[in-house]
């Protein structure tokens, strides 16, 4: 059996996959806040007594972090020093010149100096020229002058080495590790050369800093994940989700903290895009909603859009991630009134603790489940699998100061919450779709999370989109998708020369190198190298710009003809961007490679326990944005719908992990794979 564990703002999801009936187990725990690892032992506990299975059943195990991302979020980071050349101890303070607010003559700083104040920095006297000849050489005695300094007056943790131009050659920086072990063999070190060896001093200096920062926490966590995993009886892989959307074990994460950035949103990236391919749908907008956010990401061709930076925080951080936009709106986002009466919806949330009013377990203000249970959208005795029972007098209650405030009734004022989330929502997708040159109306919407099916007719309909998909296990698609995940290891490297000037049998040696950096880490991890495949990709701009776009290498580098393509495909993407191309020479920024095994195949999967009973619908009262009063509405179970039947809405279908909405004027059938299609788009239900 293998395993996928997500750890969300409210829940955390287990999917357990028996390949030897292919049949699908899950569940959902309460996300334990105070003890992250406890909980996911806790959903493991919990699939297991459902499946009557015992933890040596289990051959890997597969998990979504949120550790990298809460130590920045939260600065509960390592006292971190910067090594840097001397004369350089403000880059990280300085940064770039573009700002969120350009004209805002009060903003706070925008760099990250949180991670290494200036009397954390230290200058080092070293340099290398800009194609990494020595010029100076390491002050051996300074370095363990500094850090035997900082250590005493400072209690420093973590260390981060950045010098000028160890992208070219990183001997000084590794000496500098070597000095440093030599006197505190305890501290976390991270290397520019290791970490980001790619040109431009800001972004390499703060990538390097990030990692040294999160490094204590993460190899901590890592290895107490790993005991507390092999105490409880595991003997199986397990692996972690990188930023990037493939997996890798523990080890390698420990090793490079910063790839772990957005880790738990990744892995429904894709869960998404597997299914895409498996229903032929190659170009689809998954959205991701759970109790406190919700995550969009663009797949086209099958693809999801790999971006060579991403922005953790507020701050920009040069590695690649999966590009998913997200936002403070879920199940859980608070409702409330400013001081101009206007309604407003996020991005503060109730969180699993004490979560939404309807919960009962104390919280009093109104949230955007209150507002879907006063709907008559949620069955109180079915939410999260029976996990909860609802309390609508509660949410009732919670709804009514706004409703009071607002001059409308309660049901009215739950409408008004729904339709400024869906807006906010909305414009999520307009982010990722029109911003980056693709018309919304050529994509279908994939809905997931607890809450993604909730909202998807809503969505679609008010971006006029081709439909929508609602996986067979939506709430739980981000735990399924770590088990469809390659594992994965990228190196990269700068290579600043114009393309026409580039020697193909050059460019393709420099890509043989990462590849085999790549196989090296893959073997000193126990992987086994056979069918590991690579791809290969180039950062390229014009000349001049100080920007770059990421090009596929389809085919590596062997020629001119080839070259010709990539410049090709480069201008391609420009003009879908930009709208135009500039038609001068191109230049090559960077190279990466990424080595991955793929996925074994989970083919031929059913949910287990779907039932063959009675498939006659109930009903309730529910209301829907454009109607005066409740409307009769259809209740399905989900596990009893089989593949062929058409539903028409309005109608809500219910399953243990989420629920789904059928507009008004919107149809769903459900295909062989037991997923629901939601058409009648152009004509259904608008805002």
């Amino acid at each position: 059996m293998i395993v996928g564990v997500d750890i969300g703002g409210t829940f955390t999801d287990v999917v357990c996959v028996d390949r030897r009936s292919g049949e699908i187990h899950f569940t959902k725990v309460s996300t334990n806040y105070a003890d992250i690892i406890e909980g996911v032992l806790d959903g493991v506990r919990k699939i297991l007594d459902l499946i009557g299975a015992a933890p040596s059943d289990i051959e890997r195990i597969a998990h979504g972090t949120t550790i990298a991302t809460n130590v920045v979020v939260q600065r509960k980071g390592a006292t971190t020093a910067v090594f840097t050349t001397k004369g350089f101890e403000d880059v990280l303070e300085i940064g770039r010149l573009k700002r969120n607010r350009m004209y805002d003559l009060n903003i706070d700083v925008q760099t990250p100096v949180f991670l290494a104040p200036r009397r954390f920095r230290v200058g080092v006297p070293e340099r290398l020229d800009p194609d990494g000849k020595e010029i100076q050489p390491l002050d051996e005695a300074f370095v363990a002058e500094a850090i035997t300094d900082m250590r005493t007056r400072h209690g420093i943790e973590a260390v981060a080495v950045v010098y000028l131009y160890a992208f070219k050659d990183g001997t000084h920086e590794r000496r500098t590790r070597d000095i440093i072990k030599e006197l505190y063999p305890d501290l976390f070190i991270s290397l520019s050369s290791e970490v980001n060896p790619i040109f431009r001093e800001y972004e390499r200096t703060v990538v390097t800093t990030f990692d040294a920062y999160m490094r204590p926490a993460v190899e901590t966590f890592m290895a107490t994940l790993e005991r507390q995993l092999r105490d409880f009886g595991l003997d199986a892989e397990v692996h972690v989700m990188q930023s990037r959307g493939g997996v890798t074990s523990t080890r390698i994460a420990a090793q490079r903290p910063v790839n772990l950035f957005l880790s738990g949103p990744a892995a429904g990236v894709v869960g998404g895009a597997e299914l895409a391919r498996a229903t032929d749908n190659p170009d689809v907008v998954t959205i991701d909603i759970g109790g406190t956010s919700s995550d969009v990401a663009l797949i086209s061709d099958g693809v999801p859009a790999v971006n060579p930076s991403g922005e953790i925080a507020g701050y920009t951080v040069p590695i690649s991630m999966v590009g998913i936009n997200t936002i403070g709106a879920g199940g859980g986002s608070l409702l409330w009134m400013d001081t101009s009466d206007i309604m407003r919806v996020g991005p503060g949330s109730a969180g699993s603790d004490p979560g939404p009013a309807c919960y009962g377990r104390g919280g009093a203000e109104p949230t955007i489940t209150d507002a879907s249970l006063q709907l008559g959208y949620l069955n109180p005795a079915g939410f999260a699998g029976g996990e909860l029972r609802l309390d609508r007098g509660l949410a009732e209650r919670a709804l009514t100061g706004i409703a009071d405030r607002l001059g409308m009734s309660t049901a009215e004022a739950a409408l008004g919450a729904h339709r400024i989330i869906n807006v906010q929502m909305a414009e999520q997708i307009r982010l990722i779709t029109i911003k980056k040159g693709h018309d919304p109306r050529q994509f279908t919407l994939m809905a997931f999370g607890g809450a993604g099916p909730l909202h998807a007719g809503a969505l679609a309909s008010m971006l006029g989109m081709k439909g929508c998909l609602i996986p067979q296990t939506p709430g739980v698609l981000s735990a399924f998708g770590l088990l469809n995940a390659n594992v994965e290891v990228e190196q990269q490297t700068s290579y600043l020369t114009p393309i026409v000037d580039a020697d193909p049998g050059d460019l393709a040696a420099t890509l043989k190198g990462l590849e085999e950096k790549c196989l090296v880490i893959m073997r000193e991890d126990g992987i086994s190298v056979e069918n590991a495949r690579p791809r290969f990709s180039a950062d390229l701009r014009y000349i001049g710009q100080s920007h770059e776009i990421a090009v596929s290498l389809a085919d590596g580098v062997g020629g001119a003809e080839i070259i010709r393509r990539v410049i090709k495909d480069y201008e391609d993407q420009y003009v879908r961007l930009y709208g135009f191309s500039n038609k001068t020479d191109v230049e090559i920024v960077n190279l990466r490679a990424v080595v991955y095994k793929p996925a074994e195949p989970l083919d031929d999967l059913h949910l287990h326990g779907s039932e063959e009973g009675d498939d006659t619908p109930g009903k309730r009262d529910v209301w829907f944005l454009g109607s005066d009063q409740a409307l009769e509405t259809r209740i399905y179970q989900r596990d009893r719908l089989r593949p062929g039947l058409t539903i028409s809405g309005p109608a809500i279908i219910e399953q243990a992990d989420t629920t789904t909405i059928v507009y008004p004027q919107q149809t769903a059938v459900v295909d062989a794979h037991y997923n629901l299609l939601i058409g009648g788009i152009s004509e259904a239900y608008t805002q």
